[in-house]
């Protein structure tokens, strides 16, 4: 069971285009049908992806219409079933979240049941040698589960709050003994979910699932630690390194937590006035993999400016600077724009010109004459790009026009 947003519908939903066309009248996605807003006698409405969203738009109205709406409207039925209607019918596995307080007011309460912020000898030891004290792990909710049946209090919580037994179960699936938790709260400082650490043998880092409050694609941890008024933020891999960042003053820092950057975590820090990303990764193959595949498939095609920061090797962020003990080590290290790192890693010109196709041209013009590229490969790329744009718009304006007289 997935949980979703009401904002969300129409993104999901454009990946059932030809079933949904079915569903509002028409037999194929181009053709038009009667508007339910309107006296239509010549069938005005026609289906789009508009931003990446399906959505109506009539060209008698002059207006665009979320799906769901349209069905409502034609059903003479309210848009909440409308939605639970389209769901069942697509079979798609999700319910709508209508109302987040009974959630946020659940999670905080069982909180308090579960966890400790009075840490273990071992726990201490771990974070002593990141030179991470007690009071400072205490203030960003650093804890451990307390000694409890946690499956009777789940069952006792879920009764008195009439919330479903499977969304605590989801929430604190990384809640175990023998681990280090970290509550995750939102950019309102809402705890939404859960990540742990092992101190034993298995698995390193566990996630809370999806629920109501929490899709890990869509959170970065420390969200509600970054300050408003920078426009740079650094993005590190680990929950530790984050902490350890914060220590040193860098409170414009956020971890995305064991999973990939997404276009969800980078849209999330546009929308809170962050404009160039620092990415500081691990030294490791993995982490030199997770920033090409963070360049090439975020930030170039979202047209955002960042810079690559290199740890030594072998030294994660929290290890460099529980070594250092200064932060002006971590403004210190090399960077490199984020187009030559790029070019550096994957050697192919085709595949960078690849993922520049949909990035808008002055900032692939200003990023190129930038990078550390040869005057020939400069030429290449804005030639190519330059090329690719005056294509795409003549094919638009020629659908524009086709749409317009049918």
């Amino acid at each position: 069971m997935h949980y979703i947003r009401k904002q969300e519908l129409g993104k999901i939903l454009a990946n059932y285009t030809p079933q949904v066309v079915k569903l509002l009248g028409a037999t194929n996605y181009c053709q038009k049908i009667i508007c339910p807003f309107h006296e239509d006698k010549n069938a005005s409405l026609r289906l789009y992806v508009n931003n990446q969203r399906l959505v109506g738009y009539c060209f008698g109205c002059g207006k665009f219409y979320p799906v769901e709406q349209i069905y409502a409207e034609q059903r003479n039925i309210d848009v909440d079933q409308a939605i639970e209607e389209i769901l069942t019918k697509l079979d798609i596995d999700a319910v709508i979240m209508k109302d987040r307080k009974p959630y946020e007011q659940a999670l905080n309460y069982i909180q308090k049941l579960l966890l400790t912020d009075r840490l273990s000898d071992k726990t201490l030891a771990f974070f002593k040698k990141k030179g991470l004290e007690p009071e400072f792990l205490k203030k960003y909710g650093i804890s451990e589960l307390k000694k409890c049946d946690i499956k009777a209090i789940i069952e006792r919580v879920a009764q008195k709050t009439s919330l479903s037994v499977d969304f605590f179960k989801r929430t604190l699936y990384p809640v175990q003994p023998n681990r280090i938790i970290y509550p995750i709260r939102d950019c309102q400082n809402r705890l939404i979910g859960f990540a742990s650490r092992t101190l034993k043998d298995g698995i390193k880092y566990l996630n809370s699932y999806t629920t109501p409050l929490y899709k890990k694609s869509n959170v970065l941890y420390g969200l509600w630690v970054l300050p408003k008024n920078q426009d740079t933020v650094f993005i590190v891999e680990g929950y530790n390194d984050a902490l350890a960042m914060w220590k040193y003053g860098f409170y414009n820092t956020v971890a995305v937590g064991g999973t990939a950057l997404t276009k969800q975590h980078a849209k999330k820090l546009l929308d809170l006035g962050y404009k160039k990303f620092i990415l500081m990764f691990d030294p490791d193959r993995a982490g030199r993999e997770a920033m090409v595949n963070a360049i090439t498939d975020v930030m170039i095609p979202l047209c955002i400016d960042g810079q690559v920061a290199f740890l030594p090797r072998g030294k994660d962020i929290d290890e460099y600077l529980a070594e250092k003990q200064d932060p002006i080590a971590v403004l210190n290290l090399k960077q490199m724009d984020i187009f030559s790192y790029a070019m550096k890693a994957i050697k192919n010109p085709k595949f960078l010109l690849n993922c520049m196709q949909n990035a808008q041209l002055d900032y692939v013009e200003r990023n190129v004459l930038k990078a550390d590229f040869s005057d020939k490969l400069k030429y290449y790329l804005l030639y190519k790009v330059t090329k690719s744009v005056y294509v795409n718009l003549h094919n638009s304006l020629k659908e524009l026009t086709n749409a317009g007289c049918t």
